[in-house]
């Protein structure tokens, strides 16, 4: 089982069905997922990705998505080591902010440094991503998390 330190990395083809099972149990939408760069905490010895979370940047700012950690592997720090991975990604593109749009996760981006803001803080730029546009995602809390000063 992968401990809190288990290695986040890109998502590869590979990982594909790991991806799908993780989405569909978690009952998130797979909307917009191939328009995000996505990581996963790799599940070790050849065994599935256990977690997954996507970045999608457009205008300057960021938009996390797909948080997911395998229901027996929770609580042990993946969630928050996947959202720090994305951030330190986001902030080495000079993104100046990163948004999170969750019904679930957001203690886990609250305990990240994000807060909890109204949809109409989301920059135009993200407002036109299919996650954000999703029926599913209508009465998600928005969270942002600024990068640059």
């Amino acid at each position: 089982m992968p401990e809190p330190t288990a290695p986040v990395r890109p998502a590869t083809t590979r990982d594909l069905d790991a991806i799908v099972a993780l989405i569909e149990h978690a009952r998130l939408e797979l909307t917009g997922l191939g328009e995000a760069k996505l990581w996963v905490v790799d599940g070790g010895s050849g065994r599935p990705a256990v977690g997954l979370i996507g970045l999608e940047a457009r205008g300057g700012a960021g938009l996390l998505g797909s948080l997911t950690v395998r229901a027996d592997q929770r609580r042990r720090g993946l969630g928050r080591a996947l959202v720090e991975h994305a951030l330190a990604h986001a902030g080495a593109q000079h993104l100046a902010a990163v948004y999170a749009l969750t019904a679930a996760a957001g203690a886990v981006f609250e305990r990240c440094g994000f807060e909890p803001v109204g949809r109409d803080a989301l920059p135009a730029a993200l407002r036109t991503c299919r996650q954000v546009r999703a029926d599913a995602n209508a009465d998600a809390q928005v969270y942002v998390r600024p990068l640059l000063d």
